[in-house]
């Protein structure tokens, strides 16, 4: 991953011991997690940004309730079915960033329109950080 030039490692779940080699390697982990103790146990490992998924079974008062206990430091970034038409909501609930997939590519999906469902989502989350 670092050799190819990558610089993030993102992970389903929280495994303290890929976060510690991810940090080694110089990269910055984002491992998915669900509960306050699956995020303090990802902080405690030395990860920062955590992807909260799949984000829409939890929904944005999850998050919010989690914003209220972690620390400042820790950026929540939720993942799983959140699109340009959501991240509003999400933004407000504490959100600092968005991991998108099926909501942009999609196998057989039209090349025109993945392009048209990337620019929303870089529109919405520039407008975001604007406001």
């Amino acid at each position: 991953m670092a050799s190819a030039g990558g610089r993030i490692v993102v992970s389903p779940n929280t495994d303290p011991a890929v976060i510690a080699r991810t940090l080694e390697r110089g990269l910055a982990p984002f491992p998915g997690f669900g509960s306050a103790s699956e995020a303090f146990v990802a902080l405690k490992a030395g990860a920062t940004w955590l992807k909260l998924f799949p984000a829409t079974t939890y929904g944005v008062g999850h998050l919010k309730a989690l914003k209220a206990v972690l620390p400042a430091t820790a950026s929540l970034m939720p993942v799983g079915g959140v699109g340009p038409k959501d991240m509003a909501e999400w933004w407000a609930g504490g959100a600092r960033g968005f991991g998108l997939g099926s909501e942009i590519y999609k196998p057989g999906r039209p090349l025109d329109e993945i392009e048209r469902r990337a620019r929303e989502a870089v529109a919405a989350v520039r407008s975001l950080m604007q406001s």
